[in-house]
């Protein structure tokens, strides 16, 4: 009896503690429902998050860009729903302004580096214009190397680039949009991101 009287008791104190709490309310009459879209740039570009002016010239000058024998793929299905769990990424911060937005992910493994780049909501763009994908070493010795065009899929842009060579040490992505083939130097930032 007196083991059914303390199970009964122990069982309505751990009910009781759960109903009897209020429910808690936030309000915060000071949220403001507009985004500040250049004070978040502005602060990103401080951060080093994101390119600020000088850093975008510099990576513009074709003694920057670097090759690789690597190779931009036209096949981009098998990377549309992986499991990127132990990959460097990306977020990709629109630094127009507008509302695009990404994450792109790299990996070396077994001799291969893979980069792998999903992109949405991208402004429409004029006949011979393409989105184009780089990774960029950073600092005073800043190197950049393309990773080829975007290609369409369905609703998003995925960027999917091969090489033999461990880029790793590139562990910044840039997508331009590029008016057209004739400049090799990438052109306007759309999105921006530092790998992690």
């Amino acid at each position: 009896m007196k083991r059914t009287l303390l199970f009964l008791l122990l069982t309505m104190t751990l009910l009781g503690f759960g109903c009897s709490k209020k429910p808690v309310t936030v309000e915060n009459e000071n949220v403001s429902k507009e985004i500040n879209r250049e004070q978040i740039l502005a602060q990103a570009k401080r951060d080093g998050l994101i390119m600020d002016e000088s850093e975008i010239l510099a990576m513009s000058d074709i003694s920057v860009l670097q090759t690789t024998n690597g190779k931009n793929q036209t096949s981009v299905a098998q990377y549309i729903k992986k499991d990127f769990a132990g990959w460097n990424s990306a977020a990709l911060a629109d630094v127009t302004g507008g509302g695009s937005f990404g994450l792109a992910f790299s990996n070396f493994e077994k001799s291969s580096y893979t980069l792998v780049a999903k992109i949405g909501n991208l402004p429409e763009f004029s006949e011979g214009s393409h989105y184009e994908g780089w990774i960029v070493k950073r600092g005073n010795e800043m190197q950049v190397m393309s990773v080829g065009k975007a290609i369409k899929n369905e609703d998003q842009f995925m960027i999917v680039f091969k090489s033999p060579e461990d880029l790793t040490a590139y562990d910044f992505f840039v997508l331009t949009l590029e008016p057209n083939e004739t400049d090799p130097a990438p052109s306007s930032h759309i999105l921006e991101g530092t790998f992690r």
